[in-house]
């Protein structure tokens, strides 16, 4: 017998995107995000445990924090629950998976959280309107490099390291193992984090990503 296809929870299609979407129920783990036949969720590896690594790889959280890709806002929320963060900033250009999110119940408290604050918005571009150093930390957990290539752009590892404080730390997600459809993208991240300025950039295996800092400039002494 073939496994047994997930139960859909809600679907929508979208004329402006021309694509389906879907949420998918996979038993004793958070729903899942499907668009276009694509899940947007590690399934495999689990999608609660993916984000409480992600998340705990920022760790310690506090005061504001950026979290660039809503999503169904699972990392938003996991995020929001630290009670040393003052606010959460997440922001999302597909108004198609806002309604989704807004459906599924195990999105609500991003809704609901006074701290999380949900933007409507291409964060390649939003994010050219915060100010220098404004937040703590940075979690940036992009789609695939195939569907959304500007979010793995010199340009816009400039501008994640402009917005973050010194010292703050950025966790940027790539999936497992570091790839897409069998090419390898870890090393020409690396390369650009490492030209916008990010020091310190390693590997999390756990959490399939890469983790990097902004270090403090170094005082120079005359």
């Amino acid at each position: 017998m073939g496994k047994k296809k997930p139960r859909v929870l809600d679907y929508l299609f979208s004329e402006k995107t021309n694509k389906y979407y879907r949420l998918l129920e996979i038993p004793g783990d958070l729903p899942c995000l499907e668009i276009a036949g694509i899940r947007m969720h590690c399934v495999k590896e689990g999608i609660k445990g993916t984000i409480k690594e992600m998340v705990s790889s920022l760790k310690p959280l506090k005061g504001k924090v950026l979290d660039c890709c809503f999503g169904l806002g699972y990392a938003t929320i996991e995020i929001g629950k630290s009670d040393y963060v003052e606010e959460v900033f997440s922001f999302e250009n597909d108004n198609a998976v806002l309604e989704i999110a807004k459906k599924n119940e195990e999105s609500r408290e991003a809704f609901e959280n006074p701290k999380i604050k949900v933007k409507k918005g291409d964060i390649s571009e939003e994010i050219k309107k915060i100010e220098d150093n404004y937040f703590d930390s940075i979690l940036h957990d992009p789609p695939s490099i195939r569907i959304a290539g500007e979010l793995y752009s010199a340009n816009f590892y400039k501008e994640l390291y402009r917005v973050l404080k010194d010292e703050g730390k950025l966790f940027h997600y790539l999936g497992k193992p570091f790839s897409g459809r069998g090419i390898d993208i870890s090393k020409g991240v690396k390369k650009r984090l490492k030209e916008a300025g990010f020091e310190g950039i390693h590997e999390k295996k756990q959490a399939m990503g890469l983790i990097a800092v902004k270090k403090k400039p170094m005082k120079r002494v005359i």
